[in-house]
């Protein structure tokens, strides 16, 4: 079932629907399973949210460290069920919310109390680590906030890189390196079909700027080959979307 309105929806409520492994593509579930559009390009910051013609939007930046970007999603997630996209007047209140909620979509709450951290080895910390797809940063902070004491070789790794972790103590399956493949998949442009296609209509009827299609798509203007009309948009003109670099 899609759910284009996330509004009072818990994180237990959301992870219903984005499945039990959710994290391994968070940014092709949200779409899938919310009817959420992400959009993942190069961007200075973290990300944020938006709505456009009633349908929300969240724009994260690619990086090869894709727990950073499932972090991010998650955070925005958090502004979409608080209701909080674009809130100026309680930014500090909302970015509060909108982190706890994205903590516990990640690392139930639920989980880590069932965890005896003081007797768990490296490699299952490395396993819960790669199962909610998250950073050494963020469970060493998830673990603090809940006051669970750890021993000291873990917060030793926990001060250390999640990939050096995984690699070192995570006893992946044989067959393709799954790290690599998470990398890739985090680093790469991604724009929602629908909105390519949305994009292109509004080239061809001259209501956007060849460049935001050829941005969207990551190629040069001159490789695309459209049926343009004669008052097509020039680059100056509106751009569909602003703010993207």
């Amino acid at each position: 079932m899609i759910h284009t309105d996330l509004i009072g929806y818990s994180p237990d409520a959301v992870r219903s629907q984005l499945g039990d492994d959710f994290s391994h593509d968070l940014a092709d579930l949200v779409p899938d399973c919310l009817g959420i559009d992400v959009v993942v390009v190069d961007l200075v910051g973290g990300g944020y949210s938006i709505v456009v013609a009633n349908r929300p939007v969240i724009i994260t930046k690619l990086t090869s460290n894709w727990f950073f970007q499932n972090y991010s999603i998650a955070h925005e997630l958090g502004h979409l069920t608080s209701n909080s996209v674009c809130d100026q007047t309680q930014s500090d209140n909302a970015e509060r919310t909108a982190n706890l909620f994205a903590a516990e979509l990640l690392m139930p709450e639920s989980a880590i109390q069932s965890i005896d951290w003081e007797s768990i080895s490296l490699a299952d910390l490395a396993d819960r680590v790669w199962h909610w797809g998250t950073s050494t940063q963020a469970l060493r902070t998830r673990l603090k906030a809940l006051k669970l004491p750890q021993r000291s070789d873990v917060l030793e790794v926990l001060d250390g890189k999640t990939q050096s972790l995984l690699r070192r103590h995570w006893s992946k399956p044989p067959g393709p390196d799954l790290i690599t493949q998470r990398m890739k998949r985090a680093s790469e442009r991604r724009f929602p079909t629908g909105l390519l296609s949305e994009l292109e209509k509004a080239v061809v009827q001259g209501r956007a700027p060849v460049a935001s299609l050829a941005f969207a798509l990551g190629i040069d203007e001159d490789d695309l080959e459209l049926d343009l009309s004669a008052d097509t948009l020039t680059p100056d003109d509106t751009r569909l979307l602003e703010g993207l670099s």
